[in-house]
């Protein structure tokens, strides 16, 4: 799922031009731990976020509606980011920065995180994918005019038959408003015996988060 919730704010998200953000508000290599190398990231992951929805059928059902206004919203923006990965992936956290004008708006995502946080959603021929989530305290030191910080975790379970692997994925996740940009950070690790590691994570949204706002 591409989280999504609300707040006060509206800094990042009033109209704005169509050009996307500069990529010097972005993390580089040298800001990662050791060991990880930095990828450009996808910027054109609305139309993906929409497919995905429109192919589950949720429990709630209303979340069907509530992420397929999240894609619009993706859709709708302009992003760049990066991903950091490190090479011996399987065992260590994935990370992803990226900044994006027009932004979904904060209250937006905390009226998903509200409505559909804890959800199950069934990909026909394939199986269920149940996540659950909880809100997580900001870390201190971030130059930002609203802040949201939430973990969730997300198991999948293949029907009976088919050739997919049962798996679980957890995701801690940040947005931060600064003026005219929203910044996105988050950590990710896969596997039912993987640990977040939430200091690592709020030292780097804090990074994230200021050098952005350093910039405007």
């Amino acid at each position: 799922m591409a989280a999504t919730a609300c707040g006060t704010s509206t800094s990042s998200s009033s109209t704005s031009p169509t050009r996307g953000p500069d990529p010097d508000l972005l993390l580089t290599a040298s800001d990662f731990p050791a060991g990880y190398d930095v990828f450009p990231a996808d910027t054109h992951v609305g139309e993906a976020q929409r497919r995905a929805v429109d192919g589950r059928a949720y429990q709630p059902a209303e979340c069907a509606a509530v992420f397929r206004a999240q894609a619009e919203f993706t859709i709708e923006s302009q992003r760049i980011g990066v991903v950091a990965v490190n090479r011996n992936q399987s065992s260590f956290p994935k990370y992803s920065n990226a900044v994006i004008r027009n932004a979904e708006p904060m209250a937006h995502r905390r009226e998903v995180i509200t409505t559909c946080g804890n959800n199950t959603a069934t990909i026909t021929g394939r199986g269920t994918m149940t996540m659950t989530s909880t809100l997580a305290e900001a870390p201190p030191g971030l130059r930002a005019d609203d802040v949201l910080v939430f973990t969730f975790t997300t198991t999948f379970q293949p029907e009976p038959g088919s050739t997919a692997l049962r798996s679980q994925q957890q995701t801690v996740i940040g947005y931060a408003d600064v003026p005219g940009l929203q910044v996105e950070f988050y950590e990710e690790v896969d596997g039912f015996d993987g640990q977040l590691d939430m200091a690592s994570f709020d030292e780097l949204f804090v990074k994230a988060v200021n050098r952005a706002s350093n910039f405007q």
